[in-house]
């Protein structure tokens, strides 16, 4: 059962003169705006998923609303929390209310949300944003990803029913990095990561991640990550956060 989230963050400012929402800055490697939720039993401490912080465009002080995937929580834990998941034909987004806000520091931040309009191109810089949980504190990895076009997508997944509008597929721009090989390590949360893209000096809250799609028989191709499209959705999170 989820007791608690781990809200060891860093330093980490924009939103359009609205709040303090994206904070980036040199030293800054994005933990400020992320939580671990994780299990505490006498065997130990069991890390479950990660999420973000929400922004809201009326509050500056704190934050009762993380945003993970629908997956992150078992049914179990679902039940003894405030869980808003969207309806089951909507993609794999979650809306988790707090019993007790976050209150932001100086290490603790929100993430902005983008418009519903906004639309990603190529010429957009977005990470896919995982933790690693290490022995002594949560670690952000974070590798670049492009976007790839609708009709690549559904090549490569073998899939031409994607809804290109909800669901959007990205591969990494260096190659296999770090980051990427490490992606399937059981200390790697990759349940509730999120696709963050940098705009004007600020990190919003793009996508959530759906599914890996890897290609074992062809090792030359790099894994595909296919994400929720947060836009499309973004009137139904305000109203219930």
């Amino acid at each position: 059962m989820i007791e608690s989230a781990d809200t060891q963050l860093n330093r980490g400012v924009y939103r359009e003169a609205t709040s303090i929402c994206g904070q980036t800055a040199a030293n800054d490697d994005g933990m400020p705006h992320y939580v671990v939720f994780y299990a505490m039993t006498e065997e130990g401490y069991f890390h479950d998923c990660m999420g973000v912080i929400a922004d809201s465009d009326n509050n500056f002080t704190h934050s009762d609303t993380i945003i993970t995937s629908r997956y992150c929580l078992a049914e179990g834990d679902i039940s003894a929390t405030k869980v808003i998941p969207l309806s089951n034909y909507i993609p794999n987004i979650a809306i988790i209310k707090l019993n007790q806000p976050i209150a932001y520091t100086d290490g603790i931040f929100p993430m902005c949300f983008p418009n519903k309009s906004d639309t990603l191109d190529e010429d957009l810089t977005c990470n896919i944003a995982e933790i690693y949980i290490g022995m002594l504190a949560p670690n952000l990895f974070t590798w670049t990803v492009k976007m790839l076009p609708h009709k690549d997508c559904a090549k490569l997944l073998n899939a031409t029913s994607i809804d290109y509008k909800n669901k959007l597929c990205f591969t990494e721009i260096y190659g296999p990095s770090f980051q990427m090989l490490t992606i399937y390590d059981e200390d790697i949360l990759t349940e509730g990561s999120a696709l963050v893209c940098n705009k004007q000096g600020r990190r919003y809250l793009y996508g959530v991640r759906d599914f890996v799609k890897e290609f074992r028989k062809q090792p030359h191709k790099l894994p595909v990550v296919v994400v929720t499209f947060i836009p499309p959705y973004l009137d139904f999170i305000k109203e219930n956060m």
